[in-house]
């Protein structure tokens, strides 16, 4: 996970879990150190959330909780201007996606780092980065054979 308050956020309870690592960092084709993320953190939404009536706050919510998990590297992610739009519309409220760095692990780091080999279950859900992800295991894999994992699963919005 490459925002830092999603990774603080599962801290406390990764501490309690036996063989979990956590790591603030996002997987693609070369590692980067700095590279460019567009955020959206949860001090704007609390922001966002105190400019709004309080009757109208758990609708705002709903609808910022969504979007809080769509960071993309180096650009918004696709659908998020749209859903700006409609906040704005609806709530006469401005979102605000900032720009943050954030460091970029190849699949070989990730596993080196973290000192495990393979997985059985992997799940991609990253905005559009699933090819560069697959990119950088199969160039691991093509060293070490045994690290395929034995399923890749996609998010297919749907």
């Amino acid at each position: 996970e490459p925002v830092a308050e999603h990774v603080a956020s599962l801290k406390g309870m990764v501490d309690r879990l036996p063989g979990v690592e956590l790591v603030q960092a996002a997987i693609g084709e070369k590692d980067t150190w700095g590279a460019e993320i567009q955020v959206f953190g949860t001090a704007a939404r609390d922001a966002l959330l105190r400019a709004v009536a309080p009757a109208k706050r758990s609708r705002l919510e709903e609808q910022l909780v969504y979007i809080l998990n769509m960071s993309c590297l180096g650009s918004v992610h696709p659908l998020l201007p749209q859903i700006c739009c409609n906040i704005a519309q609806e709530f006469n409220v401005e979102v605000k996606v900032e720009s943050r760095a954030a460091d970029v692990w190849t699949w070989s780091r990730l596993q080196n780092s973290c000192n495990f080999r393979g997985c059985e279950v992997l799940v991609v859900d990253t905005e559009g980065y699933d090819a560069q992800i697959l990119r950088s295991l199969i160039e691991h894999c093509r060293w070490y054979q045994n690290d395929w994992p034995r399923l890749i699963q996609f998010e297919t919005m749907g």
